[in-house]
């Protein structure tokens, strides 16, 4: 009977990276991600709000009845 030729599937997969070359993929990227967001909270315009109670009189009436 004949042999069937097994496919080794190992010599076609790329050898695994260390540790420290993935923890500085991690750390790149956290910093690249922070600098993002620095960014954008820093040049986003953001709008001010005006508080109506500084132009506001209180405890005052006007009389609006007409007196002729």
């Amino acid at each position: 009977m004949e042999e069937k030729k097994q496919i080794d599937f190992k010599k076609f997969t790329s050898p695994s990276s260390s540790k420290m070359y993935l923890l500085k993929i991690a750390f790149y990227i956290i910093v690249l991600g922070g600098l993002i967001y620095l960014m954008k909270s820093k040049f986003n315009p953001k709008t001010k709000t005006i508080d109506d109670s500084t132009n506001e009189i209180q405890n005052i009436t006007i009389d609006t009845s007409n007196t002729l």
